[in-house]
């Protein structure tokens, strides 16, 4: 019997390898009672050990502790003190399960005295890494990387591997509560890669929750849901239990981050019972916090004021500052948005006072910026001022460590409040440096992320790639290929009309969207092993001294912001700069621009519809245009020719060349215009060094991929080409990724005639078609383009998604980060002949000298008279610094002016 009963205890620790824990609680239990039976309390105490470590994992926590504190007395007695030490490290962790940090601690502290008496360095090192675990969980974040640091020291002296990987993932959890994002996801991933080599379920389950928990705070929702679903379904295949319960919440955060209420009260739900089942109060507290913001979406306010009210009660009990920080600041917001001004500042100074200690940049910056809400309530202009200052560069400092494109976009989602109230706030204070300081904040607050891609564009040295990051591109490469043919796009894949394989489409509709997910990982992987695909550098923002020096003669800057303060627009010439309010609202400018987007794409119905409409459809698409200039133009007051236009937010996607007055009249008649997604990215679009207009035959690319929807395709490239002495002509079959890959980074022209894919669920993957596949926003990220201009004939090429930082996500991000200059992108689906006309008319002009807003005027006025519904002639912008090509051809004796030809 009693080799029975060893042989059950070696069964249990085996069982406990694989994660079988409820067959390992079973042979723990079987055997301490024989050991009991057998006369042998101590035996029956040191199996306890690992019995209490069984069912701790299993969320049967007062069974555990009334266990393991008999057990602990037993061993007491007899003096085993390095047993004892083992087992108060596991009631340590028992009480760490259930957000007991502190209690944590005490047992922790308890087995650090046992085994430095008995001088055990091992064990030691294992105590000291979990009382790291609970000074984190109680915001002792200094304290915890001190040990961190000292454990994994001596576990690397030592050839622990394992425990270096523990404590590496640790580190990686304390960085994310530091706001270090783009450090933690390294480390993270670094882990990940780790315990999947080491076959470690548990602590691979751990890192995909702790990277859902990242997602969240940088608002990359969909990754976070993923990556939660992932935490989940392992969790419950190996009867984890609290990270299941856990990862069901993360679940419902990235729902309620999505908008999907029904989904997010689901998941809460799943986690209020498992939370409930494991007896785990705090976790439920956290739960109600998210609940309580789904009660506010629902308009639940008073409810949703009583719950967080209580869950900060129970965190402050636990001593847990940063989460009653987190539910404190939230209940403040509660408070401040249902006119509660008292309420709100008691609460905020709730907030502030556990930040005190366990200080976490977002959470100040939160602070600052309900500081500044409320100085605004009070009309302290100057106090508001300060508050929301200190808010913004706190975000700022944030941001500036992310490192990781996708991430700082989705970081600024729901920073632009913040970024509003202090541009409203200085307006409001006055004084003789209002308008420049509003300016500088408005430019820190939009398309950031791109102007760091740009930075670090022109700084970037290309890294050899190590074996690790050529794994990673060979997998991306195969990930692309995949996801081409489960589209129903490969040469077998079409019929003999170019159409793709819809049914291949659809029946793999889920496998499509797993391969992109897993690219969008492995893109993210990549760009965390090369600084130059990471582009970390920060690029400097304009200041309104800036863009006034960098301004060309008889030109304006047009910059538009669109805030929950109202519309107001700088106008910024040789005379000074202004500010303008402009009479609408950000749900007005979404109305008309959704009515004009409406009107616009039923004249691309065909014929036989446009004959049947024609007339009601004009009259009404003029009443649109004629209302939006009137919003959003005519206050403003522009007299110069030549506009360069800053929009902001619905605005990206206005055809400003189209708004017509009252007598049918055009912008396009009276300026010139083109585009910036902010103006401290024109600094970074400069021409290339050393070179001035004219001085050496263009060298174009021309490429087109034309089908029975696109049929003069063929017509455009052809003529594009025979219009420059140098270049490449790519169509047909020829027209390859591989091709285009090789010719683009030698053109100082490239033209694109293709069908064009602007993705609303995942703006990454926006892409364009080539003959073996689609390009997608990624695939430019890796390129190095020399290009003065860059054209895309294809359907809606300048789409872009823009979110709370109004960064441009869309083909055009994809080149101006590859390095093109200038970009001509359309704004909606084009016809296939009236664009051949267009594009026909502007390379004429073009390699004659004309700069390039010049030359599209023209032809968009060209068109007009043969096409003359703006569909046709309206549909393309220029994106960038514009000007005429640094690389020119002139005709044989024929000099052109630089202005605008009169068309009748």
């Amino acid at each position: 019997e009693r080799l029975s009963a060893r042989a059950l205890w070696s069964r249990g620790h085996a069982l406990s390898g694989v994660l079988r824990t409820r067959e390992a609680a079973d042979c723990y239990q079987s055997a301490a009672g024989m050991y009991r039976q057998l006369g042998e309390p101590l035996l029956a105490a040191r199996v306890s050990i690992g019995w209490v470590n069984a069912l701790m994992y299993l969320g049967e926590y007062p069974q555990a502790l009334e266990i393991g504190e008999k057990a602990r007395r037993a061993l007491q007695r007899a003096g085993d003190h390095g047993a004892c030490a083992r087992l108060d490290m596991n009631l340590g962790n028992l009480h760490f399960r259930v957000e007991q940090p502190r209690e944590a601690l005490s047992k922790y502290d308890r087995a650090l005295r046992a085994a430095r008496r008995l001088d055990d360095p091992v064990m030691i090192t294992i105590i000291q890494f979990n009382r790291a675990n609970a000074l984190t969980n109680l915001g002792r974040l200094d304290r915890a990387e001190a040990l961190y640091r000292d454990v994994r020291e001596a576990a690397l002296a030592g050839k622990e591997t394992r425990t270096v990987g523990f404590v590496d993932y640790s580190l990686a959890y304390l960085q994310l509560l530091r706001g270090n994002y783009g450090q933690a996801y390294r480390s993270f991933d670094d882990a990940r890669i780790i315990f999947e080599q080491l076959g470690d379920i548990h602590y691979l389950t751990l890192t995909h929750a702790d990277l859902a928990e990242l997602f969240i705070e940088m608002n990359a929702f969909r990754r976070a849901k993923e990556a939660a679903r992932r935490a989940r379904t392992l969790a419950e295949r190996h009867d984890i239990r609290f990270e299941a319960a856990r990862s069901a919440l993360l679940q419902a955060i990235a729902s309620l981050g999505l908008g999907e209420l029904a989904q997010a009260d689901a998941f809460l739900e799943d986690a209020r019972r498992a939370f409930r089942g494991e007896g785990n109060a705090t976790s439920g507290s956290l739960g109600a916090v998210y609940r309580a913001e789904l009660e506010v979406r629902r308009g639940q306010v008073d409810q949703a004021a009583d719950r967080l009210t209580r869950a900060a009660e129970g965190f402050a009990q636990g001593g847990h500052r940063l989460r009653e920080a987190t539910a404190t600041l939230r209940l403040a917001a509660v408070e401040l948005d249902r006119g509660q001004a008292d309420r709100a500042g008691d609460a905020l100074t709730r907030a502030r006072k556990a930040l005190r200690r366990a200080r976490s940049p977002w959470l100040l910056a939160r602070a600052d910026h309900l500081a500044g809400c409320l100085a605004l309530g009070r009309n302290d202009a100057p106090s508001a001022v300060r508050h929301l200052r200190r808010a913004v560069d706190r975000i700022e400092a944030i941001r500036g460590r992310i490192g990781i494109d996708e991430f700082r976009i989705s970081f600024t989602e729901d920073k632009a409040p913040v970024y509003a109230d202090l541009v409203h706030a200085l307006l409001l204070r006055g004084g003789r440096r209002s308008v420049a300081d509003a300016f500088e904040v408005v430019e820190r607050s939009r398309s950031r992320a791109l102007v760091d891609l740009l930075a670090g564009r022109l700084g970037e040295a290309k890294a050899s790639a190590d074996e690790r990051t050529e794994g990673l591109l060979t997998r991306l490469e195969k990930l692309r290929g995949e996801v081409s043919w489960l589209s129903g796009f490969d040469p077998g894949g079409e019929d003999r009309r170019g159409r793709r394989n819809e049914a291949r489409l659809e029946r793999w509709a889920p496998a499509v969207r797993a391969r992109e997910a897993e690219m969008a990982d492995v893109v993210q992987r990549i760009h965390t092993r090369d600084a130059a695909l990471g582009a970390i550098t920060c690029g400097e923002t304009a200041t309104l001294h800036d863009v006034r020096a960098d301004l060309e003669p008889e030109s304006t800057l047009v910059e538009y912001y669109v805030s929950r303060h109202g519309a107001i627009a700088f106008v910024v010439d040789g005379s000074g700069a202004r500010v303008v309010n402009l009479p609408v609202g950000e749900a007005d400018i979404v109305r008309d621009l959704t009515t004009l987007r409406f009107h616009l794409e039923k004249w691309g119905y065909g014929d036989q519809y446009v004959r049947a409409r024609g007339e009601s459809l004009r009259t009404s698409l003029d009443h649109v245009l004629a209302r939006l200039r009137e919003r959003v133009w005519d206050p403003l007051e522009v007299r110069t020719d030549r506009v360069v236009v800053v929009p902001h937010g619905p605005l990206h996607s206005l055809p400003f060349p189209a708004l017509a007055d009252a007598a049918g009249g055009h912008l396009v008649d009276r300026h010139t215009f083109s585009v910036l997604p902010s103006a401290s990215a024109r600094r970074y679009l400069a021409p290339r060094a050393g070179a001035s207009p004219g001085t050496a035959p263009a060298r174009v690319l021309a490429v087109g991929v034309g089908d029975a929807s696109i049929p003069h395709v063929d017509r455009e490239v052809a003529q594009v080409r025979s219009g420059f002495r140098r270049g490449r002509l790519l169509r047909g079959a020829r027209a390859t990724r591989a091709r285009f890959r090789a010719e683009a980074p030698h053109a100082d022209v490239i033209h694109l005639a293709t069908h064009g894919v602007f993705r609303e669920d995942d703006p990454h993957f926006s892409a364009l078609r080539l003959a073996d596949g689609w390009m997608s926003l990624y695939e430019f990220y890796g390129m190095k383009l020399r290009a003065d201009l860059v054209c895309v004939s294809a359907c809606q090429s300048g789409r872009s998604w823009t979110g709370g930082g109004d960064e441009l996500v869309g083909l055009a991000r994809g080149f101006l980060h590859a390095g093109a200059a200038s970009l001509v992108v359309s704004l909606w689906p084009v016809q296939d002949e009236s664009t051949a006309l267009l594009m026909k008319t502007f390379y004429g002009d073009l390699k004659e000298g004309l700069p390039i807003e010049t030359a599209l005027r023209n032809a968009m006025r060209a068109t007009r008279l043969e096409w003359p519904h703006p569909y046709h002639w309206a549909p393309f912008v220029l994106m960038g610094r514009g000007g005429p090509l640094h690389a020119a051809e002139p005709s044989a004796g024929k000099q052109r002016r630089q202005s605008a030809r009169k068309i009748g």
